[in-house]
């Protein structure tokens, strides 16, 4: 029984990760599209998340 549970719970926890995989992908996509609407140099889609926020600095310091 005991390992029945921990399966379940292995599952659940993997379904987990990829709803929100799934979601994060979907968040940075709106951003990459905000920011090459404002001009922003085309973004490459493995960016890190560190690039991006430069990106959004640089873009906040544009007169």
């Amino acid at each position: 029984a005991r390992e029945e549970r921990s399966r379940r719970s292995l599952e659940r926890v993997k379904d987990e990760r990829k709803r929100l995989r799934t979601e994060a992908n979907e968040h940075r996509d709106q951003l990459l599209r905000y920011l090459q609407s404002q001009g922003v140099k085309l973004i490459e889609q493995q960016d890190t998340a560190a690039a991006i926020a430069e990106r959004l600095d640089r873009l906040s310091e544009s007169p």
